[in-house]
């Protein structure tokens, strides 16, 4: 499974699912596992071993926190770059998004350093996600709908992370009227969500309401979420 090289995509699969057998015991082994792992989302053009190495990333995270959190500012400048890189594969792209937000929920508080970064990725992906599908090529539509779907999921995650916390409540709550604007916009039939979706979406902006209670109360108590309410 292993070579000098570091792992193959098999290799990795089983470092994950070790991971997320072990829990906690495998950060015995953690300190070996991460340049294994590290080489692997570096392996971009291998999309089977990088898309091994973002799940075996995620259940790192859970396993052993503190032990990712010493590797988040490579992790996330290396995840971002690619979200930026002209070209690179749509899947890898949507992937990457999804780990993110796996990745914040394993760290949970220890994310803090990276906040700005991470809202920085959500901020660009909710701008591009709400293009009008009738201004779209054909062969982006499907894309669209599914990077707003996985925008949505990995957001959820991220504030289940880090939006109690109080060092970056205030970031989190200036980011939210941004967060509600893409949520009115994308829960319209225009966009064609689905009804997932949509409950996601209901379901983030309960969160919202109990982190930040009266300081959003007119977010909560908005047409979106009567409307989100009758159609569930």
């Amino acid at each position: 499974m292993f070579d000098a090289l570091g792992a193959t995509a098999d290799g990795i699969h089983v470092l994950g699912a070790l991971a997320a057998t072990l829990e906690a015991d495998f950060r015995q082994y953690s300190e070996k596992v991460w340049p294994i792992v590290a080489r692997g989302i570096q392996q971009t053009e291998e999309q089977e071993l990088f898309n091994a190495s973002l799940s075996a990333l995620t259940e790192l995270s859970r396993a052993c926190p503190e032990e990712t959190a010493n590797y988040l500012g490579d992790i996330f400048d290396h995840l971002i770059k690619l979200l930026n890189k002209d070209g690179f594969e749509k899947t890898m792209k949507l992937s990457i998004i999804i780990t993110i937000g796996d990745i914040s929920l394993g760290c949970k508080s220890l994310i803090g350093p990276h906040v700005n970064d991470l809202l920085g990725v959500y901020e660009m992906g909710m701008n591009a996600a709400v293009i009008d599908p009738k201004e779209s090529a054909p062969d982006m539509v499907d894309y669209l709908e599914s990077l707003r779907e996985n925008l949505l999921e990995s957001f959820i995650c991220f504030f289940y992370a880090v939006g109690e916390e109080p060092n970056c409540q205030e970031r989190i709550l200036n980011f939210i009227p941004g967060v509600m604007l893409y949520l009115e916009k994308t829960c319209t039939q225009e966009y064609n969500p689905t009804v997932e979706y949509m409950r996601n979406a209901l379901a983030l902006i309960a969160d919202i309401g109990s982190a930040f209670k009266n300081k959003v109360r007119n977010y909560v108590e908005s047409k979106l979420t009567e409307t989100l309410v009758k159609v569930l």
